[in-house]
């Protein structure tokens, strides 16, 4: 919790003064705006991540469509290339997104998403705890192998926490986006994540993005898990909209955790149609 409140923290202080006219403009985190009805968004992102010396990356289509003014839908496929494994698909996950009614007089809005992951493959981790349990002595060794490779690749599969994508699960968040004056836009992201094995997540995300211009914003990101040694990253981004239906977003940062990777560059590019 002191880690969270330090990144709350930091990032209020870091930007004092965007407001973004389109949603998902974030690299982390869900903003309010959505498509208008019958409009919509293509979004491309790719990541590059580096642990312990060794690069993993991702590639992650999604599409967004404005289905009502409070209503819309959208795809994401979620593509991982893992410590120079190769690119395989993960899975995919269609989601719902709301905008919730506020009144007029609250500086804030609400929003919410929902979704269901569907995974290429299961992860051995979210077996039952009958099966973990079972024979547990003779399987001690192997499991203990299999996370010292881990550490020495210096990746793991992302299993659990908020960032599994090896597992069947729901996917919500709760979001909260207050504009604190006409060029500067403030987001809170609680996330939840239910499996259809194991336990349920918490997360968190928040992010304050500055507009310099028309055209360019900077911003503060951070997301993580509400768990202190699970993963938490902490990221600088920069927002270029060269016109009105296409923005560029990149950011760098870093973990604050050793769940974390030591370094992540996130790319994005939005094509509003």
């Amino acid at each position: 919790m002191k880690l969270i409140l330090s990144c709350i923290t930091l990032l209020l202080i870091a930007t004092p003064t965007l407001r973004a006219s389109h949603g998902q403009n974030f690299l982390l985190l869900e903003d309010y705006d959505l498509p208008r009805s019958g409009h919509g968004q293509i979004l491309g992102a790719f990541d590059w991540e580096r642990q312990n010396g060794i690069d993993s990356y991702v590639s992650e289509p999604n599409f967004i469509l404005g289905v009502a003014p409070w209503l819309a839908f959208g795809l994401t496929t979620h593509f991982a290339d893992e410590a120079g494994e190769g690119w395989n698909y993960t899975s995919t996950t269609p989601r719902l997104y709301f905008r919730l009614p506020t009144s007029d007089s609250l500086p804030f809005n609400l929003g919410f998403s929902a979704g269901y992951q569907f995974a290429e493959g299961q992860d051995p981790q979210s077996d039952s705890h009958e099966e973990e349990h079972h024979d547990e002595h003779e399987h001690g060794h192997e499991e203990e192998d299999h996370h010292a490779d881990e550490q020495d690749s210096g990746h793991s599969h992302h299993a659990g926490g908020i960032d599994d994508h090896d597992n069947n699960l729901w996917h919500t968040r709760l979001l909260l986006d207050a504009d604190l004056s006409a060029s500067t836009k403030l987001v809170l992201n609680f996330i939840g994540v239910f499996p259809e094995s194991g336990s349920p997540a918490w997360g968190y995300g928040i992010g304050l993005r500055q507009k310099l211009i028309d055209t360019v914003a900077l911003g503060v990101e951070a997301r993580g898990d509400l768990d202190s040694n699970g993963q938490h990253e902490l990221l600088a981004a920069t927002y270029w909209s060269p016109i009105h239906d296409l923005t560029f977003r990149v950011g760098a940062g870093f973990g604050l955790t050793e769940a974390t990777p030591d370094f992540v560059l996130r790319t994005g590019v939005i094509f509003r149609f």
